[in-house]
């Protein structure tokens, strides 16, 4: 695997695969020979010695990763120089899918500026010799589409490294977490719609009595507009908005 030079470049990929999966001990990378390397976790083995006694259990955990993991050129619109097993598992994706492709081939339309614009931001720092340690300590984080092999989109969040002359991208599938709250939206827009309808006062609030919520008929009837009570105490209102509805009556 040569994308692995130092030992410097096995501890900052350690320490950033540490920060994105469950899998604390060991964690295995497959090249484009299908030979296997275990990176160790300093915590747990070997001062990070790169181990080629590989058992059938790190085998599994190489396998079984729900992780994407990629390196790339590092360019404006890098090209896949690595890719783990999961993009198989989860995109449906052989290495030959995807090494030599350019990354942004790959990314939804409406994604690609936001990306550009940090690989912009990564690609500037290294013509004119401005990276600094906080840009290669704070990966940058990114949530996109990618699509798969048979044409639908990933909702992926992602982290991105700068590993020496590579760019180091770590993501996860979130695409259930996002249209679990797709779904979660449109039902509260559906109820919303339902009780700004409603010739009855609605208003809804916290355990700290601050208002989070009131309809249009209920913000007619106390005399104030949603924007005046959003966010704002009941009892800062109580002694007006009695007044108000005893004068109506």
């Amino acid at each position: 695997f040569n994308t692995i030079q130092n030992n410097d470049q096995i501890e900052h990929i350690v320490q950033r695969l540490t920060e994105t999966t469950s899998k604390k001990s060991f964690y295995i990378i497959e090249n484009s020979n299908k030979s296997l390397v275990s990176i160790q976790n300093t915590k747990h083995g070997n001062n990070n010695e790169l181990s080629e006694d590989l058992s059938e259990k790190y085998r599994l955990i190489a396998t079984h990763t729900s992780d994407l993991i990629v390196f790339t050129t590092f360019d404006v619109n890098p090209i896949l120089k690595f890719v783990s097993p999961s993009h198989k598992k989860l995109l449906g994706y052989d290495e030959k899918d995807l090494l030599g492709k350019p990354g942004l081939d790959f990314i939804h339309e409406n994604d690609k500026e936001r990306i550009t614009a940090i690989l912009l931001i990564y690609n500037d720092a290294k013509i004119n010799g401005t990276i600094t340690p906080d840009l290669l300590e704070n990966a940058q984080k990114l949530d996109f589409r990618f699509r798969d092999k048979s044409g639908h989109f990933h909702f992926l969040q992602s982290t991105v490294d700068i590993i020496n002359d590579e760019l180091l991208f770590i993501s996860k599938d979130i695409t259930e977490q996002k249209q679990t709250e797709k779904a979660l939206y449109q039902s509260e827009k559906k109820y919303r719609q339902l009780f700004e309808n409603l010739n009855q006062g609605i208003w809804v609030l916290d355990d700290n009595a601050f208002t989070t919520y009131l309809n249009s008929f209920m913000a007619q009837l106390i005399g104030y507009t949603p924007d005046e009570m959003i966010g704002k105490c009941l009892y800062d209102f109580m002694d007006d908005i009695w007044k108000k509805i005893a004068k109506e009556k």
